[in-house]
């Protein structure tokens, strides 16, 4: 996937399992629900400049050199998530968990 516009979309029962938004640009992810479509995603080097997650279960994901500048994470489980080399700056991060 190069570019998705994902407004309250429901992923819950789609298998999404070991997919790849390498390189993805995800713009909105607003409400998006992965359930437990959430498991092995990666999103290896994905833009998720000024992007929004909000209420997004992100356990288990790789986030690793992703793209997080400016983007906005609320109540976002990154609980186990890889999250080494993403860029953070000026990212709005509140009620993150990161624990199981």
């Amino acid at each position: 996937m190069r570019e998705l516009d994902a407004k309250g979309a429901n992923f819950s029962n789609a298998s999404l399992e070991s997919s790849e938004f390498v390189g993805a640009n995800l713009r909105i992810f607003v409400g998006a629900n992965l359930g437990s479509a959430k498991k092995n995603c990666s999103f290896w080097g994905a833009s998720l400049v000024a992007t929004e997650l909000h209420d997004v279960d992100l356990r288990n994901a790789s986030l690793e050199g992703a793209c997080l500048v400016s983007a906005q994470l609320l109540d976002v489980d990154l609980a186990n998530a890889n999250l080494e080399g993403t860029s953070r700056e000026r990212a709005h991060l509140k009620n993150i968990k990161t624990t199981n």
